[in-house]
């Protein structure tokens, strides 16, 4: 999406806002696909972090620490991802807006 405004067109200000449905459809697309593959990466570490070193080597004040470490990263991958969820929602809903707009802009010249 772009906004411009040409001041060269007889003196009067043309503004106006080209919108590229197509990119904006992709790029909500990839948001969501950030989540999906960061919760992936994620729970894939973990998966290999125990097999690697075990699950008897896990006690005490090292599991502990480990724990605690974790969930907060785990909060914050939370935080994250229902960022760009919201943001993936966001786009959508701007993307639907513009398109109403269009078509609306399209009646007015159509009868």
């Amino acid at each position: 999406m772009s906004q411009s405004t040409d001041y060269t067109k007889g003196g009067f200000a043309a503004d106006y806002t080209k919108v590229n449905f197509v990119e904006m459809e992709r790029v909500q697309g990839e948001l969501l696909r950030v989540v999906t593959a960061m919760d992936t990466v994620t729970d894939n570490l973990i998966t290999q972090l125990r097999a690697t070193l075990g699950e008897a080597s896990w006690s005490g004040g090292a599991s502990e620490f480990f724990e605690q470490h974790r969930a907060k990263w785990d909060q914050a991958e939370q935080e994250m991802g229902r960022q760009l969820n919201e943001a993936a929602k966001a786009l959508g809903v701007a993307t639907e807006n513009y398109r109403a707009a269009e078509q609306r802009n399209k009646a007015i010249w159509s009868g």
